[in-house]
């Protein structure tokens, strides 16, 4: 399940995943929230995981990311080291792609948020 926070309105949102998350679900957020946001995204992983992604899955978020966002930033937060590390194998893939928000990886969700606000 992924539930939308506002941070900051209409600029920064935080899409938090609980439990186990199923890719489709990652796609229709994409494709239904991401034209609203201006500013920066934060997606939380500290109460979910991504670990049944294959590296199809993040292929496929990665171009439906490319073309659906108008945001700024991008920030990932995975405070488990599993987490951190599929956040980074999808930032290679979303590089390679290529998507074009600027995208970083945190273990730290305050750190997140203010690398956001810059």
């Amino acid at each position: 399940m992924i539930t939308r926070h506002t941070i900051m309105p209409q600029e920064i949102n935080e899409f938090v995943i609980k439990g186990q998350c199923d890719v489709d679900e990652v796609i229709n957020i994409v494709k239904s929230q991401y034209s609203a946001i201006s500013k920066g995204i934060l997606w939380n992983l500290s109460e979910g995981s991504i670990s049944r992604f294959t590296k199809d899955d993040m292929r496929r978020i990665a171009h439906v990311v490319r073309k659906h966002a108008m945001h700024e930033r991008t920030a990932y937060f995975g405070s488990a080291d599993l987490e951190f590390g599929l956040l980074r194998v999808y930032e290679t893939y979303a590089e390679m792609a290529p998507v074009p928000p600027v995208m970083k990886v945190f273990k730290d969700r305050d750190e997140a948020i203010e690398w956001l606000k810059v």
